[in-house]
């Protein structure tokens, strides 16, 4: 009985010593604020521009955005009520969508192609008064420093692996800003990131340093992003310019077969590709060249894109020679030429032995015909040579300067055989496609020789022809 007690005794002390439980707390429901959107009811206009900048993974506080869109607005209102934008889809339809499969390929968003529409509108030919050239606008040495040629820059094909390689190279800069990529475009790496010294906030994007950008690079982002938020809807819409089908050729062929080859008379294929008209002959570089056929056709070799391959180039090669290059019409015609004269009768003349004796003095003494030409930007021996029928040894053996490479403004020595020199003089209603096809010239080799842009001529200009004898 008092073992029992003890432990009851033991049993209560131990009650005692446990602490009481502390006093339940309220609830608290703490509530995070929801993000604050930059646009409290954004309109449809708004919600394009932050779909781009979305694209673009732009990071900007909402003060930023909004400042930002202020000038966007602007340059969107100007293209609203121009044809800009729709003008260059048009034109640039045969190749925007190889633009953007690289642009992909590359990893980088496709709304980079439309800084070719800023650029050029799309052309191929643009060329700026500072010297860009081209789709993608590249200057001389930016080209070269790219791995390219000054010539190949209105190779399409050539000029956005260029312009991918400098997106690229910005990154190491910039990050993924695209917005300062963008700027750095037009105004170089250096001449963007020199403006971060004024900037006191700590913030360096183009916002921060907008007002220390040149006002030519201050309209240009804000260009571009308002161009991108305009073919957005109009591809939305519908109304895209259609997707074509576009062979990628690298050699010079012969247009009407061409043309036959693919399934399209030249009438058809001039509508269709409006930079050939009135040429004989591709460049000798890479032509985009819409034809009317959703599959390949092996008519030439190239590379093959359209909606039915999904828009992904597509490597093809002809079946057969099917279309002659340039090189092949060339060398048969000096071949014909060369036939046609072995056939004609040399008119048998009988003459004193004083008259013999005085023609054949002065055959062997008469110097052979040499004529004067400038180089001119674009020329290669490839061209002297068809033009001249001389071939590079040649030209070099007559001209050792010539060892030097063929510079701009300098003059050669070549043959006067077989072409006569022309001055042309341009009249009243005439057009540059009007006087290659009256000369049966080339349209590509009288804008070279006479430096001619967008085949642009005026009334009493004076136009060099070499026009090939025989």
């Amino acid at each position: 009985m008092k073992l029992i007690s003890v432990a009851f005794l033991l049993l209560l002390l131990s009650a005692c010593s446990t602490p009481p439980p502390e006093p339940s707390k309220p609830f608290v429901d703490v509530k995070v604020a929801p993000i604050e959107p930059p646009f409290a009811v954004p309109t449809s206009e708004q919600l394009d521009y932050l779909d781009v900048l979305r694209s673009l993974q732009v990071e900007l506080d909402n003060e930023e955005i909004r400042q930002l869109y202020t000038w966007v607005k602007a340059e969107y209102d100007y293209f609203y009520q121009t044809e800009f934008v729709t003008g260059s889809l048009q034109r640039g339809s045969r190749f925007l969508p190889y633009l953007q499969y690289r642009l992909k390929q590359a990893d980088l968003p496709i709304e980079y192609s439309y800084l070719a529409m800023i650029e050029s509108a799309f052309r191929t030919v643009a060329l700026s008064n500072k010297g860009a050239h081209g789709v993608w606008q590249l200057m001389p040495a930016t080209a070269k420093e790219l791995g390219i040629r000054p010539e190949q820059r209105k190779d399409v094909v050539k000029a956005t692996d260029a312009a991918i390689k400098y997106i690229q190279a910005r990154q190491q800069a910039f990050g993924n800003d695209a917005l300062l990529i963008a700027a750095s475009y037009n105004a170089g790496e250096y001449g963007v990131s020199r403006r971060f010294e004024k900037v006191d906030s700590g913030r360096y994007n183009f916002v921060t340093i907008y007002d220390h950008l040149p006002k030519e690079t201050r309209h240009y982002v804000p260009r571009w992003i308002a161009a991108t938020m305009l073919a957005n809807q109009i591809k939305r819409q519908g109304k895209m310019p259609p997707s074509e089908a576009v062979i990628i050729t690298r050699r010079d062929y012969q247009i009407a077969p061409l043309a036959k080859g693919l399934g399209m008379d030249v009438a058809q294929f001039e509508r269709l590709n409006p930079d050939f008209v009135g040429a004989r002959f591709l460049t000798h570089q890479h032509n985009f060249i819409v034809h009317p056929n959703s599959l390949p056709v092996n008519a030439v070799d190239g590379i093959h894109i359209s909606a039915a391959t999904g828009f992904t180039p597509q490597f093809i090669a002809a079946q057969n020679d099917l279309v002659p290059t340039r090189a092949q019409v060339e060398d048969q015609q000096r071949k014909d030429r060369l036939a046609q004269q072995a056939k004609k009768p040399k008119p048998k003349v009988k003459l004193s032995p004083k008259t013999q004796a005085t023609v054949a003095s002065s055959v062997k003494s008469r110097p052979e015909g040499y004529i004067k030409v400038e180089i001119k930007p674009g020329m290669t021996y490839t061209r002297l040579s068809r033009w001249f029928g001389v071939s590079q040894q040649e030209l070099m053996k007559l001209n050792p300067s010539l060892k030097q490479g063929l510079q701009a403004g300098k003059q050669i020595k070549v043959p006067a055989n077989g072409v006569l020199v022309k001055q042309y003089k341009v009249q009243q209603g005439d057009s540059l496609m009007q006087i290659a096809r009256q000369h049966r010239l080339d349209l590509d080799d009288i804008r070279l020789i006479n430096q001619i842009k967008d085949n642009h001529i005026r009334v009493g200009q004076v136009l060099t022809l070499y026009l090939p004898q025989g």
